[in-house]
């Protein structure tokens, strides 16, 4: 089962389901976009992405402002998140390949603070520690929250059903928020079926919220992409 929503979603289940499994999908949580600031590309030497869903209102407020958006440098904790920026139309992409640890690196050895200001937008209430982690760099942040998530109000009634039946091996998480949204909507009737349910989450941060479940197995990708996702599915069958 996937719990992501888009952007993601759709290429998830081609890839899960290009390993020969059968795919439920039940994203656990809703996007909804905000108002994005005016954004002062001649004082900005570059814009941070940490996830997917930050790149389409942020390039809408762009196109409003300036006839060249893509060429201002991106930079970006993965690949995935990469590709998106490339795909809508920015020229100078940088990915970290990892976490926001190794984006705050690569910033930091890419780019001289004194050069202007970086602009990151993210989800609401997220990305502060990267912005501390690049002000102690000597950048100035300017964090702009341009989407917020809202948990879906209940579980789907084809997951209840499949779950009851025993019929679920493998949950996905994609970050802690949606495991902690997740766990939120089981009811104490339920918890009992996850004993024979696999949960492998895209980092370390979704173990906690999901202790509130006894799993079979929880495993965490090595590095935080969904590629290093999917080997653990085969490496743990």
């Amino acid at each position: 089962m996937i719990t992501r929503p888009e952007p993601g979603l759709s290429e998830t289940i081609a890839q899960v389901q290009a390993l020969g499994w059968q795919v439920l999908s039940m994203p656990i949580m809703k996007i909804h976009v905000m108002p994005v600031m005016d954004v002062n590309l001649k004082a900005t030497q570059a814009i941070i992405f940490t996830s997917r869903q930050a790149i389409l209102p942020t390039v809408q407020q762009l196109s409003k402002q300036y006839k060249n958006w893509q060429q201002v440098p991106i930079f970006t904790v993965g690949d995935s998140t990469a590709l998106d920026a490339q795909k809508i139309g920015f020229t100078n992409v940088y990915s970290a390949h990892k976490d926001a640890k190794a984006l705050a690196n690569l910033i930091s050895q890419s780019l001289d603070f004194k050069k202007g200001s970086l602009f990151f937008p993210s989800a609401k209430g997220q990305g502060q520690g990267l912005a501390q982690d690049l002000r102690r760099f000597g950048f100035d942040i300017v964090h702009d929250e341009v989407y917020r998530t809202q948990p879906v109000g209940a579980l789907s009634a084809q997951f209840i059903e499949k779950l009851k039946a025993k019929a679920i091996h493998t949950i996905l998480f994609f970050s802690s928020l949606s495991a902690q949204f997740f766990c939120n909507l089981i009811s104490e009737d339920l918890k009992k079926y996850f004993e024979s349910i696999r949960a492998i989450g895209i980092s370390s941060k979704v173990i906690d919220p999901l202790r509130a479940l006894q799993w079979r197995d929880i495993h965490i990708a090595k590095d935080p992409n969904t590629q290093e996702m999917l080997s653990l599915m085969q490496e743990h069958p």
